[in-house]
């Protein structure tokens, strides 16, 4: 009994010792990548040339005008080889930029270098928003790109180009459809007076107290008149106002001393009471979205009327509401914006010394 027994002991042990040594390579194993591709909303596009790949993702193809979009461009080359990613907001259209990084470079697990830098991008108006070709640029370094001593040179020609294929991203306004083109609701028929009246003792005291009342007011506003007479300033002209107002803006100094958010916001709302008293148009309280939809109904406004005005209003929104640090040179180019979109709206029949 004991030598039947023996060989079902070593059976048992042996397969025991089997499950731990498959539990053990399944747990320190590595899994092998999985491709992910575009998943729902998602953009992917990918070129592949010998040696090269590169890719453009976009995290949404379709959003509204209160979401942004993340975009992201990668090169990958096998070692030994440069790559050459496109320049800070190349190519990214009409998109504003609310963030931006470049990751360092890193070795995937194929052995080959990645290179990518990622935006993330807000719209301003609602439409179709397109990304031109990116190109990307590679080189070998080796011999291609080494100096007169020996060393390397950056500046030697870059043998490879591959361009990203162009997309298309849509904006969708907040507005309901049937608030873009509104209809007016159908005429109601005539109310009928109520029946009761009231008693004509009431009605004699409020036609004298609505006369004494109107009387007075006559008369006050007959003594105002003949004390203003002739003396009375005659208006300043709206583009004389908003030139002494752009003046005392640039006197008080705010970009040398770094208030660079405020003085965008100061100059944005000054021209946007310009258009009020120059036009009469509801600006200072309108969204820019708003704002700039309207105008471009409006026969008012010239096609280069309306590109001055949508520039200007969009690089200030960018340094109010996406923290845009700008350059001097941004600087200077809003001043000078706003300055020309003045020149080119002003009526020159107005004169500050004119009673109109």
């Amino acid at each position: 009994m004991r030598l039947m027994r023996r060989p079902s002991y070593f059976r048992s042990l042996i397969v025991l010792l089997s499950a731990a040594l498959l539990t053990s390579c399944s747990a320190t194993g590595k899994p092998e990548p999985q491709a992910s591709g575009p998943k729902g909303n998602e953009i992917e596009k990918e070129v592949r040339r010998g040696p090269f790949c590169v890719r453009l993702l976009v995290d949404r193809e379709t959003l509204n005008i209160a979401e942004t979009v993340r975009l992201t461009i990668e090169a990958e080359v096998e070692e030994g080889y440069l790559a050459e990613l496109p320049r800070f907001g190349e190519k990214l259209g009409e998109f504003g930029i609310r963030d931006y990084r470049e990751e360092p470079q890193r070795l995937t697990p194929e052995k080959k270098v990645l290179s990518r830098k990622v935006y993330t991008l807000e719209p301003f108006l609602s439409g179709d928003y397109v990304i031109s070709p990116m190109p990307v640029r590679f080189r070998k370094p080796a011999d291609a790109s080494a100096g007169p001593d020996g060393g390397s040179n950056d500046d030697a020609p870059w043998q490879h180009e591959i361009s990203t294929e162009e997309i298309t991203i849509k904006v969708t306004s907040l507005l309901e459809e049937d608030q873009k083109e509104p209809a007016l609701n159908p005429i109601k028929g005539p109310v009928a007076l109520p029946v009761e009246s009231f008693p004509l003792p009431v009605v004699l005291l409020g036609l004298a107290v609505a006369g004494l009342v109107g009387g007075g007011a006559f008369v006050l506003i007959r003594r105002k008149r003949a004390a203003a007479g002739q003396q009375a300033t005659p208006p300043v002209p709206a583009h004389e106002r908003a030139y002494r107002q752009l003046q005392e803006i640039l006197d008080e100094k705010l970009i040398e001393r770094g208030e660079t958010k405020l003085f965008f916001s100061r100059i944005s709302d000054l021209l946007r009471d310009y258009i009020e008293n120059r036009f009469g148009i509801q600006a200072p309280k309108r969204t820019t979205e708003e704002f700039l939809t309207g105008i471009s109904r409006e026969p008012l406004f010239s096609a280069e009327h309306k590109g001055l005005l949508t520039a200007f209003l969009r690089d200030c929104d960018l340094v109010k509401f996406a923290e845009h640090s700008p350059s001097i040179e941004e600087i200077t180019r809003a001043i000078d914006s706003c300055k020309a979109f003045i020149d080119a709206t002003t009526d020159h029949t107005e004169t500050s010394g004119s009673g109109k």
